[in-house]
């Protein structure tokens, strides 16, 4: 087929038929940069929308450990086991208590009053606390209770002592000792044919 089409027609049609690829060329980049918009718009909405909901979700977490008491609780904790280790070092020392305190009643000297006998930190040591009647009372005490011949203690320290002479009570004078139990003690369980004996 002859084209008789005039060379200026020809060059506009050629030229119109470019344009039109060109344009659609153009729109369909126009439609796929609109999509990535929507997408990205999308997902940063979704974003928005999970970080509000997992910030409502910690905030009723946090409600709800301070209705629970959340500070009560722990409290409770750490006085359960406070209990549970003073229960462990009272079974680790395996000590005859009711036989122990009847022999430190009898080392206990004249114008001397035992206030509180307490396991201390460390394994196999007491502190012991007593009132006295005079600075020489408070110190047999310590003499008595580091004599070898009761078998008691290996060692025993002094605290400290001191005495208020205004005081009107009984024993004006306090004894701090800290004392550290014997190996061969016959209170303690671990020595089986010396507690058979004590018991």
């Amino acid at each position: 087929m002859i084209n008789l089409l005039p060379p200026d027609l020809k060059s506009e049609y050629k030229f119109a038929g470019r344009n039109s690829r060109l344009l659609r060329v153009l729109g369909g980049f126009g439609i796929g940069i609109v999509g990535l918009v929507v997408i990205v718009a999308a997902g940063f909405f979704y974003l928005q929308l999970s970080a509000s909901q997992y910030k409502g979700q910690v905030e009723d977490l946090r409600q709800s450990l301070n209705e629970h008491n959340q500070a009560e609780i722990g409290k409770q904790v750490q006085e359960i086991s406070g209990r549970l280790k003073l229960a462990v070092d009272v079974l680790s020392n395996q000590v005859l208590y009711s036989e122990f305190l009847k022999q430190l009643a009898v080392v206990t000297p004249n114008g001397v009053g035992l206030t509180s006998v307490n396991i201390a930190e460390y394994g196999g040591a007491l502190d012991i606390t007593a009132g006295a009647t005079d600075y020489e009372s408070a110190t047999q005490l310590h003499v008595n209770l580091t004599d070898p011949e009761n078998g008691i203690f290996e060692n025993a320290d002094i605290v400290n002592i001191g005495c208020n002479p205004s005081s009107t009570g009984q024993y004006p004078c306090v004894v701090s000792i800290r004392a550290l139990f014997s190996t061969d003690n016959p209170f303690l369980m671990i020595n089986d044919s010396k507690a058979g004996a004590g018991r």
